[in-house]
């Protein structure tokens, strides 16, 4: 028990139950003071390592879409019209996978190719052949392997005999879309199993710029084709909860 001196009377007496009710009280303060500090404290470290996160997610999706977007035109060395298309929330890529390989030697017939042995395509694969002047896509029958290099048997005759020189590489498909209703952004490669980009996916909205007359404008997906000479695409990503939202833009210049 506590105590204090009584000067009037020269004796100790303990503390009265409304001076320990005050003491605890006070203490009871200090304890919540002191408590909503750390519950805001560790609220707020929550918050920036969700907006980290989501930073690290749009970061990531961008440079991939940058990537892609950037690889449109892509055919060896012929630079060709990027192969884009889609709507406002969805965008469809297609390029010749980069790098792509030389030729072992000079092609002689126009269903057989002999690349080196490094490549190995799958027969039902998809793949693009080009020179500096032209190119093609072939499909995959059969492919051979041999010490020289794998003979690719192809589905159907090309229009060309490719020299040495010319690139061959898989000719591939990048379908970037979003699920509204699980507020996920996916990738889909040559009709494979979706990748999940981002989650908490609110909005993605892409603008299509193209060159007509000398300028630069933007115009709905729906007016964008082959002859269309595209300027770049903008991006415009939302991403966050009911608690933190974070809005992302890129412009990538074709």
């Amino acid at each position: 028990m506590f105590a204090r001196k009584n000067n009037s009377l020269g004796r100790f007496s303990g503390f009265t139950l409304v001076e320990v009710m005050i003491v605890v009280i006070i203490q009871l303060l200090l304890i919540k003071v002191l408590l909503d500090v750390f519950l805001g404290s560790f609220s707020i470290l929550r918050s920036i390592k969700a907006m980290m996160k989501m930073q690290t997610q749009m970061t990531s999706i961008t440079e991939m879409l940058t990537a892609d977007i950037k690889l449109s035109h892509y055919q060896g060395c012929m630079k060709a019209k990027p192969t884009i298309t889609g709507t406002s929330t969805q965008i469809t890529i297609k390029h010749m996978a980069y790098p792509s390989q030389k030729l072992a030697k000079g092609m002689q017939e126009l269903n057989r190719i002999v690349v080196e042995k490094s490549f190995i395509p799958r027969p039902g694969e998809l793949l693009m052949i080009a020179d500096c002047q032209r190119s093609e896509l072939l499909g995959v029958k059969q492919v051979y392997k041999k010490k020289t290099g794998n003979i690719v048997v192809t589905q159907s005759l090309l229009h060309n005999l490719y020299g040495a020189n010319a690139d061959i590489s898989r000719y591939e498909t990048y379908q970037y879309f979003i699920n509204q209703s699980q507020s996920k952004l996916y990738l889909q490669v040559n009709s494979n199993i979706k990748e999940t980009l981002a989650d908490n996916v609110k909005r993605i909205i892409f603008h299509f710029y193209v060159v007509e007359q000398g300028q630069v404008r933007e115009v709905l997906s729906d007016n964008v084709n082959g002859t269309s000479m595209l300027a770049g695409i903008g991006i415009d990503l939302l991403l966050g909860n009911e608690n933190l939202q974070q809005q992302w833009h890129a412009y990538v210049a074709n």
